[in-house]
């Protein structure tokens, strides 16, 4: 559950504290999240992911309380499950797909070593 927290809230504010000097500099900008349908309607037996998100999406709300004074807009994107349409993401590694890809170790843009997690069939 921990990294759930890390990845989906802690993530998001270590993003917006590196994005937001430069937006606030610039008096303009747009905070785009990416949320889910599941912090609204609660799936069964996901609790630790539905609690993961619907925490990110309070931070994404009270982000966008404290920066619109600032000029800064932010956007929540709340999309559905989907499995169509992935072959167009080759690192996605989609099980729909028939296809399990290695999930990359380093981030492409800064090199940081990415932390270690558990695969869903390790549990």
């Amino acid at each position: 559950m921990a990294h759930l927290f890390d990845v989906n809230v802690l993530g998001a504010q270590c993003v917006d504290r590196a994005a937001l000097p430069y937006l606030r500099e610039c008096r303009a900008g747009t905070l785009l999240y990416v949320g889910s349908t599941a912090s609204v309607i609660v799936p069964p037996f996901l609790g630790p992911y539905v609690a993961s998100k619907s925490a990110f999406h309070a931070l994404a709300q009270v982000t966008s309380y404290a920066v619109n004074h600032f000029g800064i807009e932010t956007v929540i994107v709340m999309h559905g499950p989907f499995t169509h349409g992935t072959e167009r993401f080759p690192n996605c590694g989609c099980q729909a797909h028939g296809v399990r890809r290695p999930v990359p170790r380093r981030c492409p843009l800064s090199g940081a070593q990415a932390p270690a997690h558990r695969s869903a069939g390790s549990r």
